[in-house]
């Protein structure tokens, strides 16, 4: 506290003693294991409480050879409590300091989603699934409004009155009336809810013209979403892999999933009548719920292997972080017991509510391979 930001002239102690004297000895035990006097000792404190009676004992004794032996041992202890105590400090620099590398790989991924063209296209199908009614505004902006026969009688986020977007961001700096549609934008956000929760859409028909799939070949794609019932504060989907799991099942309940991927196969849809998609589901209609049943066993076998995963990345995160917390409370006293048995109780949570995550078939599509 003598050593103050500001600080110019130099600091001189004044330590008065009796040569030979106890406190001779004390001050030599501190000038020598601590260097007390010219720098902060972070482990002076711990140290004196581990040696505490040997010290006063050997200091009252007097005795110069048993003084420099004590010395020396100490000093020994010293530099391991030192050491303990700046790899702790080391690991907590490393976790809250500034990485380069990985900034710009973070900046990096925000230029990616700037230049992306998907967001725009999503919406305009949404826009035109659920009703909403877009017209042209101006360059790089549009107006949107409710429709006259709008689904469900409103749209998340979007004024009776109608709003000004953008999908592009330096037209929403110049245009402060205009919304700037993002991947975050809370109508976006409710609008990808309201797909993957809704009804709308969760089933269709796909005919295609495939190289490898001969004609007539019809395959089930089945798409179950994990639902882990858990706290709105748990983080659960943070370690959750695979927040779905996708079956494609030919006439015989094979998967071939990993053979044709969901988007390969949508890029060859073509379009279908209703009437005719309608017949060809109801021809195939008792197939298509036997392979759904059998399709269980699969959907449960897959389930088991992601949350083996999920809970052993909980484990590999709260355990080190546990561990490190252990090692620290040795050297900190503010760090508790309680706290660590709060990280102890939020890890078993996690893994009680993973362990409850139940697949619900969410989306179903039957494939048909034309000539």
């Amino acid at each position: 506290r003598l050593d103050r930001i500001g600080q110019r002239a130099q600091v001189n102690i004044h330590l008065p003693y009796i040569g030979g004297s106890a406190q001779h000895h004390l001050f030599s035990w501190y000038q020598q294991v601590s260097c007390i006097f010219k720098t902060p000792d972070p482990v002076i404190g711990t140290l004196f409480e581990q040696v505490k009676e040997e010290l006063l004992g050997t200091l009252n004794a007097s005795q110069e050879q048993e003084v420099s032996a004590l010395i020396r041992n100490h000093q020994e202890i010293a530099r391991g409590l030192l050491a303990e105590v700046q790899h702790g400090r080391e690991r907590l620099l490393s976790l809250s300091s500034f990485h380069h590398s990985e900034a710009e790989q973070i900046v990096e991924m925000i230029h990616k989603l700037d230049r992306e063209q998907n967001l725009q296209p999503f919406m305009e199908q949404v826009f035109d699934l659920y009703g909403v009614e877009s017209e042209h505004h101006s360059r790089q902006r549009e107006i949107i409004r409710p429709g006259d026969h709008m689904m469900g009688g409103h749209f998340p986020h979007l004024p009776d009155d109608g709003a000004v977007i953008t999908f592009d961001r330096d037209t929403a700096l110049v245009h402060e009336d205009t919304q700037y549609l993002t991947w975050d934008h809370p109508m976006v956000t409710s609008a990808i809810d309201m797909v993957t929760s809704g009804e709308f859409g969760n089933s269709a028909l796909s005919v295609i013209r495939h190289r490898q799939l001969p004609a007539g070949t019809s395959l089930l794609e089945l798409l179950y979403r994990l639902d882990c019932p858990s706290p709105s504060d748990m983080p659960v989907k943070k370690y959750i892999a695979e927040p779905v799991i996708r079956l494609l099942l030919d006439i015989n309940g094979n998967n071939h999933a990993s053979l044709h991927p969901h988007e390969s196969l949508t890029e060859l849809a073509m379009q279908v009548e209703k009437q005719i998609a309608s017949q060809a589901i109801k021809a195939q209609a008792e197939h298509i719920s036997k392979l759904i049943n059998r399709s269980k066993s699969d959907t449960q076998q897959q389930l088991q292997k992601i949350l083996e995963l999920s809970v052993e990345a909980v484990n590999d995160e709260y355990g080190g972080e546990i561990r490190r917390l252990e090692s620290l409370s040795q050297y900190n006293t503010n760090i508790s017991e309680s706290d660590i048995q709060l990280m102890k109780d939020q890890q078993q949570a996690l893994v009680n509510h993973l362990t409850k995550t139940e697949a619900r078939l969410d989306a179903i599509r039957l494939i048909v391979v034309s000539d």
